[in-house]
């Protein structure tokens, strides 16, 4: 082999080693349900997705117009339903675009009282543990960090809660 064959080839396995070395890999420290650590290295791809309700009606409730007319036969279901409806409108959002669940890192849960005047987190995080965590129905093991707010209410009427989520991934 000539001595430039052999600079040529070490060059090689050099940028070879360099970048193996390199290659970062998001990272999930998780102390609990509550309380999921994720550090995301420089060059992620990132997937946002706007702050989603119950999109998943029944009874043909799915726009203002068919909400106006349906009055209270429109119902969208508890604070369950509507996690679960949330959830899976991410997870074909996310599959569609070739991502998954388990890259999602952050979310952002806004949720209002039912009629009993209280915020029903329980039925929410029943949802919510289908779809993340080491119990999920779903497969995905992933916990994002997340925050979860009270407010007074949402844009869409019968909404008890909205959610917005990020996405993060390595690029492929």
């Amino acid at each position: 082999m000539s001595k430039l064959t052999k600079i040529v080839a070490a060059l090689i396995l050099s940028s070879l080693a360099a970048v193996t070395a390199n290659a970062q890999m998001i990272e999930r420290t998780s102390k609990g349900f509550l309380d999921p650590g994720i550090a995301i290295p420089a060059g992620a791809e990132t997937y946002y997705m706007s702050g989603k309700g119950n999109h998943a009606w029944g009874e043909g409730c799915m726009t203002r117009e068919e909400r106006q007319a349906k009055g209270d036969a429109c119902k969208p279901g508890d604070m369950y339903a509507q996690g679960k409806a949330i959830f899976e409108s991410f997870k074909a959002q996310l599959e569609e675009a070739g991502w998954s669940l388990s890259d999602v890192v952050m979310l952002r849960i806004y949720g209002v009282p039912g009629e009993d005047g209280n915020v029903d987190s329980a039925g929410f995080n029943k949802a919510y543990r289908e779809y993340f965590g080491e119990n999920s129905t779903s497969g995905n093991t992933n916990l994002p960090s997340r925050t979860f707010v009270g407010i007074h209410s949402l844009v869409v009427p019968g909404w008890l809660v909205e959610v917005e989520a990020r996405a993060i991934r390595m690029p492929k």
